[in-house]
């Protein structure tokens, strides 16, 4: 559904953003009894296998970014034969697709914005 730019009126403007396709790349196994998480693939040709995670790393924790969103840099604190280190990447596969958001006014009266999106 294309939502028109003026739909809100005064409340807002909707923009339409390509946004990045989210994909990780990794396949990760069952949590184990301490909580980590075995590496089982990573496929290849993905931003996951160019930035470094290898099959028999051990996932400890998610650090940064959101899943769901490929525009964030996704980081992960890996152990790889005894070893502690942070890898991130931006999880997508390159494609994109079209994504509405409504920018909100700067000096909008809610009240107002209000009334007229109940249909009042």
């Amino acid at each position: 559904m294309d939502i028109p730019a003026d739909a809100f009126g005064a409340c807002g403007e909707v923009v339409t953003l390509d946004q990045p396709v989210f994909e990780y790349g990794l396949t990760w196994g069952d949590p184990l009894e301490d909580g980590r998480r075995h590496l089982e693939a990573v496929d290849p040709g993905t931003n996951a296998a160019r930035a470094g995670f290898l099959p028999g790393m051990f996932l400890i924790e998610r650090v940064g970014g959101a899943y769901g969103d490929a525009s964030q840099e996704s980081v992960f604190r890996v152990e790889h034969e005894g070893e502690i280190r942070e890898i991130g990447y931006l999880p997508t596969n390159g494609e994109t697709f079209p994504l509405q958001q409504i920018i909100v006014a700067d000096d909008v009266d809610w009240q107002a914005c209000t009334r007229v999106l109940a249909g009042r």
